[in-house]
């Protein structure tokens, strides 16, 4: 038998963060964080950021209730929706965090709205939002790609902020839906160019079109900051008020033609040196993660001594000859 579910407001006060959450580090749960520890975890994403300002200007959208389980103690416990919570709580104090206090004090002098009374379904046990919760982010609702998002913020731009120039369109959008200005920016950009391929039927590339062919996170990519030589090479010129206008058509058809990855595009333009170091993050990266795993495996695979001693050579070879062009650098 299903347990009740009750849809109601609460005072923000009754509300209490979930500790035990498993998506905070095992390490971190066994520390049995307070409130403000917990909040000032949270705030390690800087969306939390972006949450605050969303909420603080356009109030909090009562269709994305908190999921909760009541206590004894007449609190709750919010099992899904820790972020919102993270970020309606510091609307409300922003004392409860001695970190990235600038930040937080900025989002309020700019907000007016601080919710105290938030909508909540109150489930009678913390199974059956766990039920829930798999089904919507596991087989439930769709996530939308890129490309369908960057249409749905392209159209609301068009249709509603249409005098805005892209990097005010771009700072009204992300208050509006909880993301950074530089990001929305870059998506932006990123589907502008994409109309521009759409247009020119995609440089008649065979096999790319606006289905599974086409990553628009390439685009979103390059429109960093750091890839200026990615920029220059593909004639975009990001803080112009036409920044596609002359676009080089050979180039984005190298880009696209032969599916060139974020990686061989840096190489194509220029940007060895932070190839190089994205390489070195991978890599490192990557051998973390078999360093936390190597003590659950049972059955290792024939060549991971091999492997290994590989590894070992490459590192050696490469701290070597990074070492001879430092040195006939400074010599």
């Amino acid at each position: 038998m299903k347990s009740e579910v009750r849809y109601k407001f609460l005072d923000i006060h009754r509300l209490k963060m979930n500790s035990s959450d498993d998506r905070f580090p095992k390490s971190f749960r066994r520390q049995n964080p307070n409130e403000k520890q917990l909040i000032e975890y949270m705030l390690q994403d800087e969306s939390i950021i972006e949450l605050m300002l969303s909420i603080g200007q356009n109030g909090f959208f009562e269709g994305e209730q908190l999921l909760v389980v009541e206590s004894t103690d007449n609190t709750y416990r919010v099992i899904e929706g820790n972020r919102r919570l993270t970020a309606l709580k510091l609307l409300q104090n922003p004392d409860l965090s001695s970190v990235f206090k600038s930040k937080i004090r900025k989002v309020i002098e700019e907000t007016n709205e601080c919710p105290t009374e938030i909508p909540c379904l109150s489930f009678e046990n913390e199974d059956e939002i766990h039920k829930r919760i798999g089904f919507r982010h596991i087989t439930g609702i769709k996530e939308w790609r890129l490309l369908e998002r960057a249409r749905y913020l392209n159209n609301i731009w068009e249709n509603n902020y249409k005098d805005l120039s892209v990097n005010e369109a771009a700072r009204t959008l992300a208050k509006n839906v909880g993301s950074t200005k530089d990001y929305i920016k870059r998506v932006l950009l990123a589907y502008e160019l994409y109309k521009v391929l759409e247009d020119a039927n995609f440089y008649n590339i065979r096999g790319l079109d606006d289905d599974s062919s086409f990553y628009l996170n390439y685009y979103v990519d390059c429109f960093q900051n750091s890839r200026g030589k990615i920029q220059e090479w593909l004639k975009i010129d990001k803080n112009s008020d036409k920044p596609l206008e002359g676009l080089d058509e050979e180039a984005t058809t190298a880009f696209f033609s032969n599916r060139v990855s974020l990686a061989r595009a840096l190489e194509l333009a220029g940007e060895k040196d932070e190839r190089f170091e994205e390489s070195i993050n991978k890599a490192l990266r990557a051998l973390e993660d078999a360093n936390s795993l190597v003590h659950k495996v049972r059955n290792f695979y024939t060549t991971w001594q091999d492997d290994l001693s590989n590894i070992q050579t490459l590192v050696k070879t490469i701290k070597i000859t990074a070492e001879d062009i430092e040195n006939g650098q400074n010599n």
